[in-house]
This record gives structure tokens, sequence and C-alpha cells, in this order.
């Protein structure tokens, strides 16, 4: 099977530093050092919503929240700066506005995770902060569950966050480590590292994705 070039999405001026699709596709979000924060149709190959403020800095990671009884989706955009902003849609399909807002003592929003069943957030800083949140239903601010921070490394930037993954089963979430290639497997519920739950890639990490037999 060959792919061809569809298309391109152009409105950004830097680096884009993270792209993600919602659940059904309709949705895709950018985020770049300019920044900004866009989102596009899919549908009209178009920009459907901007988001942006020059004190964020560049934008990190943005992450598809899930959507509520009534169809309307929200979503996440991590921030330089170490704002975390999240934004949920007016109406099913209609614009997104500010939901709640936090920001990280330690710097830069790298990575997000979500876990829909329980509608838990994990959020990884880039001085190895890893932070649990609840993300409310309806209106209102994220519910702080727990924070920890990853063990030192020799390596100074080591623990610069690389990705954040719940496994599937949901006991876990799985923190990836950029400069040091150290994956950490945490208990969900406590954020403590689990027994046996530190392994090595003996190279520096890029990027991840997981596989149903949990293969990364």
């Amino acid at each position: 099977m060959a792919y061809r070039l569809s298309g391109r999405l152009n409105a950004h001026h830097g680096t884009i530093h993270c792209l993600t699709f919602d659940n059904d596709g309709h949705f895709l979000c950018s985020g770049a050092d300019d920044q900004r924060a866009i989102i596009w149709s899919m549908d009209t190959k178009s920009q459907f919503q901007e988001f942006y403020d020059r004190d964020w800095g560049a934008i990190r990671s943005v992450k598809w929240l899930g959507e509520d009884d009534m169809g309307r989706k929200t979503l996440g955009i991590g921030c330089e700066s170490g704002v975390l902003n999240v934004y949920r849609q007016n109406r099913h399909g209609g614009g997104f506005s500010p939901l709640c807002s936090i920001t990280l003592d330690t710097g830069s929003v790298e990575s997000m995770a979500f876990e829909r069943s329980r509608n838990c957030l994990a959020v990884g800083g880039e001085a190895g902060d890893i932070s649990m949140y609840k993300l409310p239903e309806g209106e209102g601010s994220l519910s702080h569950l727990w924070t920890v921070q990853l063990p030192a490394s020799t390596n100074q930037d080591g623990t610069i966050i690389c990705d954040l993954i719940f496994c599937h089963d949901l006991s876990s979430l799985e923190v990836c480590c950029r400069h040091t290639g150290v994956v950490y497997s945490l208990d969900k519920e406590t954020g403590i590292v689990k027994a046996g739950g530190e392994r090595h890639t003996n190279s520096a990490i890029a990027n991840v994705s997981i596989s149903t037999d949990e293969r990364y």
C-alpha cells in the first residue's frame, strides 16, 4: 500500500512539537514554538480554532481528554512556561472555551496521558515530576491526586520526560525518560515505582508507542 500526500495544513511559524488526533479523527490538534495550539477540522482540512498567549512559551504537549455525555470534547494544552490549560466544547460540534488552568512549579509540561474510565490525567514536568489529576465531569478545576519525583539521574538532563502511557490493564503508568532511556512503571493509584518497574533501553528515547501485547 502506497501513501500519497493529500494536502498541507499551514499556519504555524515555528517548530511543531506535538500532534494528536481525537478519537473519531474529526479533529487534529497541533502545538508549536510560536505559542500557538491549533485545532484543525479533518473534514474541511482547514483551521477550526486557535489558542494563543505570548506568555505560554512553546506548546510542548497537547492531549484530547475524552468527551462527556453530551458529546462535548475536552482538550489539554501543555506549555513551556508550566501552564496547563484545559478547554471544553460549548456544545457538540461547537467551539472550545476555557474550563480550567493550573501551573506547574517545576517548569515545562512535557507530556500528558489520559485514562477515560476514571477521568484521570497524568502530567509530566521537565524536572522529572509526575502528577495525577482528576478531570471534572462538569464545571470545575482539576483535582490533585498525587505527585512524585523520579529518582535522580547522573545525567542532569536525564529526567526530562519523553512520554507517559497508561498500560492496557490501566494498573500502571509508564514513564519514559528522554535522555537516559529509562522506563519506569508507576502504580496508578499512588505513583510509587512498582517492584521491578525500572527498565533500561540503553539508548535515548525519542518517541514511544505501546502495542496490545505491551511491547514498546
